[in-house]
């Protein structure tokens, strides 16, 4: 079997509820997905395995980077782990709906921290669901990455994610160019801000 090419995207979008959570987390990104490309299912197609709106999804990659909503994207490959594993587990959870509550949960924990010094859990995260950046923490556990086993997937949002890749640039994780063509995002700059 040939290897699954697969990396970790982070971007930013021009909706109401993406500019929203980049500014309450004050970060240029406010999602997280995982795209990869098996050459024995689909030739040399990508997918991107995301929580959308509706859930968790498989799509086609250049339907997701390519939509005229997203305004930055960012793509990063794990060079000393296979993401693979931690995508093959999660496919058996296609459909699982998406954590409206647990996001509302995980921005309650932002806001105590930032006013009062507090950290509260996440006291509205829904079982079986999922908000972006949580899924893409179950997956990088999937994998084996000791560091993200030491996290709490529905404590973890896209700035976070972000903050722990570029910590890790040059010591298992590289930036990459997006490997679908999409002329609308805004291609794989880390320190370009969507805010």
């Amino acid at each position: 079997m040939s290897k699954v090419k697969t990396i970790l995207c982070l971007s930013a979008s021009s909706e109401f509820y993406g500019k929203w959570i980049r500014r309450i987390t004050r970060s240029p990104v406010n999602h997280a997905f995982v795209m990869f490309q098996h050459p024995e299912l689909s030739g040399d197609r990508w997918w991107a395995i995301q929580v959308a709106e509706r859930g968790v999804v498989l799509e086609p990659a250049e339907r997701v980077v390519g939509s005229p909503k997203m305004t930055l994207l960012e793509c990063y490959a794990c060079t000393g782990t296979d993401l693979w594993p931690g995508v093959q587990v999660h496919f058996g959870t296609l459909g699982a709906g998406y954590d409206w509550w647990g996001i509302f949960g995980f921005l309650l924990m932002i806001e105590a921290k930032r006013l009062f010094g507090i950290k509260i859990p996440n006291l509205y995260h829904g079982s079986g669901q999922y908000f972006c950046s949580e899924f893409v923490m179950t997956v990088l556990r999937g994998a084996g990455l000791n560091w993200a086993k030491c996290l709490i997937p529905s404590e973890v949002s896209p700035a976070n994610l972000r903050e722990m890749i570029l910590c890790r640039i040059d010591r298992g994780w590289s930036a990459v160019p997006c490997p679908v063509n999409a002329e609308s995002a805004v291609l794989n700059n880390p320190t370009n801000s969507a805010v």
